[in-house]
Order: C-alpha cells, then structure tokens, then sequence
C-alpha cells in the first residue's frame, strides 16, 4: 500500500561502502515519535523486509518503572545446552521492555543496563540481591519492580513460564497474573501457573513486585526461542501489555 508507505517514509537515502561489504539505508519518518522500533527479515523470494514497530497508543506518562534483568556479571544464571546464559537473555528483554515503556512515557530505571553485577564482583548473594532492591528504593517515584529471569533444572525436559509475587502483596498478585496472562498469550509456552515465593527482590521490595520465569533455558527447544531477538521482543511486548493494564485498571 504505496499510500501508507508515504504516510511512514518522509524520504530517504542509501550507499554502498564497497570495502567493508554494507549497504546502509537512511529513512527520515514522516510521523516522528509514532514508532518504537523495526524488525529487519528476508521473506521467501529473498527480500529483506523492514517492518516498523507502531508506538503502544496506552501511555505511561508519570509513571516510574523499575526491570531487574536478573544476574550478570559474574553471575551469568542458568546457561543452556548450546551456552546461552540468562543473564544475557534477561539483559536482551529487558532492554526491549525498557524501550517500549519509555517510548509509552513512563520513566523506567534498570538496575543494571549490561552485563555487570550490581553490587560489585565477588559479593555475596544477599550482598548482590539487596543492592537490587536499593537500586528500586532509592528511585523516587518507583512504583512498579519487576524482575526478569529464565528457568532451569537438571531435568531437561522441564518446560513452560510462570510468574511469582509475595504472599500478602495484593497488588504484586495482581501484577504477577497479568504478566503471566500476557506472556502465555504472546509467547506460546505451557503455563506453570502464578506462584508465591520468598524469592528476595520481590520480598524485600517496599512496591509492588512480579518475578517472570521467561521459559526453561535448560530446555533446547525453549533455549532457542529464549535467544531469538524477536521472540525476546514478543516478550517484552507481553510483559509492557500488562504493566499498561495494571496501571490503567483492566
């Protein structure tokens, strides 16, 4: 649709750099600030199609969010069959996450941004995990913590998301079931459930707190997915659906 195309593209540019082997193409958008980012893919007679991603139209304005992408440094988490590490597959959503909900308008702090720990090498895991719930009561105005993690057992055939909260945080409860909702729904993946836990972020954290098990990464099948760039972005997409429904009341 040639008319849409002009609705999106304002004008654009493109050029050969024959010694590195790259084509670079510049696009000026017509509508600014209506797209939070693009998926580059060749479709099945060979063409790399650019599909833009629209703006979520719920906003978040006023609201401050803290993502926990869950290990890091060196803590790399559970790691998969093929090497995929959870703290770089929590890293990758995360990030997704934060872009989504910050073009949503909302003010979002990561407690951390790459692959570090938080609170410094060789801390211990109470020294690590307390530092990430500072990171979230020292952020003034957060209202929301969610932790980003993946799954794991020694059982390979183990498979599926689920989400916790704190037993006695009703508004965790309620975070934490439209999280899970919203993930099952986008993601594809056998439902665990919504569970209470003691897990520390979500115990010690003063706001409401969700922990999201993204998926097995101890599962081959799970780990792929779990390592693909756009299914990380439907989850990020799953996860910024439910915050907007929690903060909207649906």
């Amino acid at each position: 649709n040639m008319a849409f195309v002009n609705s999106v593209i304002k004008g654009g540019k493109w050029s050969v750099n024959k010694s590195a082997s790259t084509v670079t193409l510049s696009l000026e958008l017509a509508q600014k600030g209506k797209f939070y980012g693009f998926h580059c893919e060749y479709n099945e007679k060979g063409n790399l199609v650019l599909s833009f991603k629209h703006k979520p139209s719920s906003s978040l304005s006023g609201y401050t969010i803290m993502l926990d992408p869950g290990h890091g440094g060196s803590d790399t988490g559970a790691v998969g069959p093929t090497g995929v590490t959870e703290a770089s597959v929590t890293l990758a959503v995360s990030k997704d996450l934060q872009s989504i909900l910050e073009n949503s308008g909302a003010r979002v702090t990561m407690t951390r941004n790459k692959d570090v720990d938080v609170y410094g090498p060789n801390a211990s895991d109470r020294q690590e995990l307390q530092a990430r719930v500072n990171v979230g009561e020292y952020t003034p105005g957060a209202e929301l913590f969610v932790s980003i993690h993946c799954n794991a057992f020694s059982n390979p055939a183990s498979h599926g998301m689920e989400t916790y909260y704190y037993a006695g945080s009703p508004r965790g409860e309620r975070i934490a079931t439209l999280v899970n909702e919203e993930l099952e729904k986008a993601g594809g993946l056998f439902n665990r459930g919504v569970k209470t836990a003691n897990f520390y972020v979500i115990k010690h954290s003063s706001m409401p707190a969700t922990l999201a098990e993204l998926a097995f990464i101890t599962n081959a099948r799970e780990e792929q997915l779990l390592n693909n760039a756009q299914y990380q972005m439907k989850l990020a997409e799953a996860i910024a659906r439910a915050i907007g429904r929690y903060f909207s009341g649906n």
